[in-house]
């Protein structure tokens, strides 16, 4: 009988589950699933075959020892003609890395304003349909090479459909505004590290099916794979996924009703707040003065009277410190009170009503011009600029401002620093340790899986089990990126870079913290400016980073390739920094800060 009971609790349980709210988790995950996969499954293939054709194509060099490039075993004369290809593909990789940054960069000025206007699945579908292209053509390239030799900058033109489409930068702003239409406060920091854990499953798992992929198949295969997920992606966004903006306005107007009626919910009624103590009785001023002159001479001083109640004359009314001795008198008074009181009644109501009616009106004649407004506000208009701008730098309470830019700075640094070493980190390790393209893939799921561990520790037990806030778990994130940097930078055998991989456990937590910190100290109207201003700075961040951390490697390529992790460590460090005055702030505002910074 227990049983049953329990079962249908259960069976109770299921029917009254939020089945709507259940399944949006299944809407964005997927997508960057699938995107990320298929990039990490065909990058470092497409990498080495450029430096393959380059090798081919450019420097005319044979086969055979373009074959022997990634070989730790080849001749010393390989080894040369690895360092002189190098410099010439490390331009080539800037190159491409400026051109996805260029249209991002400016996309970047008006789509979180855009966003917040018309919602967040236009931006999908525009940005993945940009992907899809770019791995359709180079699919195309990549298949032609095996039968002709092929000039390597092709592929670098192959980037241009997703650059002119916004590229990552617009698919970010929109999948985390995505995210944070569909979560609260409570939840949103465990849905970023959701995300961010199965990024990076994604990417271990695209690193270590790549190399056995393209050794069982080739480089055309491999790149054809990736390209049937992006589209497969892109059609699941077109299809499948819903709009997210109104859920969060919706949330956002229900949470300021609640608040606005709680405090009238919130006060006890007692049986003294019942009982009558004083009457006050208003009455217009002519009124007043017209009884007054009819009642002057009726009007004798109270005198006290020590006879028992019931002797007491009930004709004798004492009213407010004054004897009335005239019973018909005191019912006339009272019916011209009355009188005069509903006539003022239904003035005010005629007032209130000729009021609503303006109101409603006005309202009548704003509304269409709002959305004249609106309608006429294109893509590219600058009152998203100055919208994004102004909702940036207007002042907010509780030094909120200051946070927001703080984080931004952390973020920015973060993401200066991988759009640097992500240019010359595979050259590095070609360089520095001959690694192959298993070799490689292999470092790169091990440096992807040990993190997904800290995040796990980080958010389970450092979170759930000490109650670390999220401020606390982003400063031990930098702290943990600036050992793995140093560690990397002054690597000379192949484990000492899976010691900075160790180093580095809790660095994945970094950016879904900040994020978290970031969605909640604004509102949703605001979140996708917040956010596009982030990302603005991130795509312009490939400008600086890209050429710097290029000349930094081509300089020292001969003499200390690792020179590069240093200026990582450094920027990182500045992250650290900016943090630490937000961990300030929140001190300084506990009261505030102690459920959104918790």
């Amino acid at each position: 009988m227990v049983e049953k009971v329990s079962i249908s609790t259960a069976v109770d349980k299921l029917k009254s589950l939020p089945w709507r709210e259940l399944f949006y988790m299944f809407y964005i995950e997927p997508v960057v699933f699938m995107l990320i996969f298929s990039h990490l499954l065909s990058g470092t293939v497409m990498r080495n075959q450029i430096i393959y054709q380059t090798c081919r194509v450019i420097f005319h060099y044979n086969e055979t020892d373009c074959r022997q490039l990634d070989d730790k075993d080849a001749s010393h004369e390989v080894h040369a003609i690895e360092t002189e290809i190098q410099s010439y593909v490390a331009d080539m990789f800037l190159i491409r890395t400026l051109m996805e940054s260029i249209v991002p960069a400016v996309c970047g000025l008006f789509i979180g304003s855009w966003s917040d206007h018309y919602g967040r699945k236009p931006l999908l579908v525009v940005s993945m349909i940009g992907f899809s292209g770019s791995a359709l053509i180079n699919t195309l390239i990549c298949a032609l090479s095996s039968s002709r030799d092929i000039n390597p900058w092709w592929y670098t033109m192959a980037a241009v459909p997703h650059s002119l489409l916004g590229g990552m930068c617009v698919f970010s702003v929109a999948a985390f505004c995505f995210l944070s239409d569909i979560t609260d406060i409570r939840t949103r920091p465990y849905r970023m590290i959701a995300i961010e854990f199965l990024m990076f499953i994604a990417i271990s798992s695209g690193s270590l099916l790549s190399s056995y992929v393209y050794e069982a198949t080739s480089a055309s295969i491999t790149q054809s794979i990736s390209a049937a997920i992006v589209v497969l992606a892109t059609l699941f966004i077109i299809c499948c996924v819903p709009e997210s903006l109104h859920i969060r306005l919706e949330k956002d107007a229900a949470e300021s009703a609640e608040r606005t009626e709680k405090p009238e919910k919130d006060v006890p009624l007692s049986a003294c707040d019942m009982q009558l103590n004083t009457v006050s009785i208003d009455c217009p001023n002519d009124v007043i003065d017209d009884e007054k002159k009819e009642h002057d001479k009726q009007i004798v001083p109270i005198t006290i009277d020590t006879r028992p109640k019931a002797a007491t004359d009930t004709k004798n009314i004492s009213l407010f410190g004054l004897k009335i001795n005239d019973d018909k008198q005191e019912r006339s008074t009272n019916v011209l009170y009355t009188s005069e009181k509903h006539l003022d009644e239904r003035n005010e109501t005629k007032q209130l009503d000729s009021v609503t009616n303006e109101a409603k009106q006005q309202q009548q004649q704003n509304e269409p011009e709002a959305a004249t407004d609106a309608n006429n506000m294109g893509l590219f208009s600058l009152t998203h600029i100055k919208d994004m701008f102004r909702t940036c730098c207007k002042p907010r309470d509780n030094h909120a401002r200051e946070i927001i830019w703080l984080v931004t700075l952390a973020m920015f640094m973060a993401m200066f620093v991988v759009d640097g070493a992500m240019t010359v980190m595979y050259l590095f390790v070609r360089q520095k340790f001959h690694w192959s393209v298993r070799e490689f893939t292999l470092f790169e799921t091990i440096s992807q899986m040990v993190p997904m561990v800290g995040a796990l520790i980080g958010i389970l037990l450092l979170r759930k089990v000490f109650g670390l806030s999220v401020v606390t778990l982003a400063l031990l994130s930098l702290f943990s990126e600036i050992l793995s940097n140093l560690t990397r930078g002054c690597a000379s055998f192949p484990w000492h870079m899976y010691l900075s991989v160790a180093f580095g456990i809790f660095r994945s937590i970094g950016g879904p913290m900040c994020r978290t910190i970031v969605s909640n100290i604004v509102p949703a109207s605001d979140l996708g400016k917040i956010f596009s201003i982030k990302n603005v700075f991130q795509s312009f961040a490939p400008f600086v980073a890209a050429p710097l951390y290029t000349l930094i490697y081509q300089h020292s390529l001969s003499v200390f390739p690792g020179l590069f992790n240093f200026l990582s460590a450094a920027l990182f460090l500045v992250a650290f920094v900016a943090i630490c005055f937000v961990w300030r702030f929140k001190y300084m505002h506990k009261q505030h800060y102690a459920e959104l910074l918790k």
